[in-house]
């Protein structure tokens, strides 16, 4: 039996029955979230962007001054957990790559072609982005 068919077997043999959201996530179910944010009612993702967009270039000087933790001059690991189409993160990377920042990205989706398609922006739209 597939992985898909056992967790379909056993999350339909629950009460209530259930499945697992990561099968939702296809490409398809990818633009429809796509679409879910940016309906009016959903705002996070518009408050994100603009917080990024007024205070991106503030975030990344904060990050580059250091903390007890994290030194100045560490070079900086930014995980996106939820990528989709990188539409925010894309904002601070631009201030980091204008900044010189030393930093690495790592995007992780459910979805392996929102991933694939993040990636395919990001090599034309930020070529300087370290790989």
């Amino acid at each position: 039996m597939s992985s898909l068919a056992a967790h379909v077997a056993h999350g339909f043999a629950q009460t209530p029955k259930s499945l697992s959201s990561k099968y939702f996530y296809d490409a398809a179910g990818s633009r429809l979230f796509q679409q879910i944010m940016a309906l009016p009612e959903y705002y996070p993702t518009r408050t994100e962007l603009a917080i990024f967009q007024a205070q991106g270039a503030a975030i990344v000087q904060a990050l580059q001054a250091g903390t007890a933790e994290a030194p100045a001059g560490q070079a900086l690991a930014v995980v996106e957990l939820g990528a989709g189409d990188g539409l925010k993160t894309k904002i601070l990377l631009r201030d980091l790559l204008a900044q010189s920042a030393a930093f690495t990205y790592v995007p992780v989706d459910i979805s392996p072609s929102a991933l694939e398609e993040l990636v395919a922006s990001l090599r034309q739209e930020l070529p300087a982005l370290p790989t």
